[in-house]
């Protein structure tokens, strides 16, 4: 139950750098947070929360209760500024859903590393990194791009 609260004092807090937020435990052995110091005759305890930490998980949790019925995650691990994400789906239109879903909530890229139907299985398999970082991917294909669309307008110069 005291998690319950923990948790509720953490999302409340998401908006803001860093919170200070105050645990008070009052003389009848009540416990509850707020960001305000506690009353006199208190038992007083300050627990500092940081937004980096707040917001990961805030968003991992929503999409986990906004995800369709129809996507099953596998599973997540996070380490530093990445996320990956396993999970499996029937139709490709539902992992695009989810794709879409999750960089709404995380307000991140997402990149889709792996795809896979196991012949076995009817559904298929997927992992995707969520990242604060750019893809070098994307830069390598831009490149080759703007490289294609400047020899063209070169081409249809000379035309000229």
């Amino acid at each position: 139950m005291i998690y319950s609260y923990i948790f509720t004092a953490l999302c409340f807090f998401s908006s803001l750098a860093s919170a200070e937020l105050y645990k008070c435990q009052t003389q009848d052995g009540r416990l509850g947070f707020s960001d305000r110091p506690c009353p006199t005759g208190s038992k007083e305890e300050t627990v500092i929360v940081k937004k980096d930490s707040i917001k990961q998980d805030s968003w991992i949790n929503r999409l986990k209760t906004q995800k369709s019925p129809l996507i099953d995650i596998i599973d997540i691990v996070s380490k530093g500024d990445e996320t990956t994400i396993k999970y499996r789906f029937k139709k490709t239109s539902y992992s695009t859903y989810f794709l879409k879903l999750t960089g709404k909530l995380s307000s991140m890229s997402v990149t889709l590393m792996k795809i896979k139907k196991p012949k076995s299985e009817a559904m298929w398999r997927a992992e995707i990194i969520v990242s604060n970082k750019r893809n070098p991917l994307f830069d390598k294909l831009k490149k080759k791009t703007n490289i294609k669309h400047a020899t063209t307008n070169q081409s249809s110069n000379a035309t000229l």
